[in-house]
């Protein structure tokens, strides 16, 4: 079936960065505008393109020098979720990739730079507090 090779173009297409003499081209912002729920769409019907919408939420820079780190950029304002957007915590895309059961998509270094940021920001503090209040009830 050639729907799926379509589609596959289509999304490597839209997520690639391109550039020319008047600027940058880049699709992601319009991709998930026009579908903002693409993850549980294709979570839905076509969980294979799912890594490759992954991989066009980053990029890596092509020079690498030995010894150093490759350059990398993450656009994942999509993955990460807005609660104005999606008050719903369980429609997040983030949520929806847990949903489907499949392990795959995190360890995808998009999905788990997500990860990393939520618990940061939002994980962390709460867990510090409660074991604070653990540490201030036990002494």
């Amino acid at each position: 079936d050639g729907k799926f090779a379509i589609a596959e173009f289509i999304v490597n297409d839209l997520l690639t960065i391109r550039g020319d003499m008047s600027g940058y081209y880049y699709a992601r912002a319009e991709l998930f505008a026009f579908h903002p729920d693409l993850i549980q769409q294709l979570s839905a019907k076509a969980p294979e393109l799912i890594m490759n919408v992954l991989d066009g939420c980053m990029w890596h820079s092509k020079e690498k020098v030995e010894g150093r780190l490759v350059r990398v950029n993450y656009y994942i304002s999509e993955l990460f979720g807005d609660p104005s957007e999606s008050p719903d915590v369980w429609t997040s895309p983030l949520a929806i990739l847990v949903a489907s059961g499949d392990s795959t998509p995190f360890k995808h270094p998009a999905v788990r730079m997500v990860l990393e940021l939520k618990w940061k920001h939002f994980g962390l503090p709460i867990f510090l507090l409660i074991e604070g209040c653990f540490t201030v009830v036990l002494a």
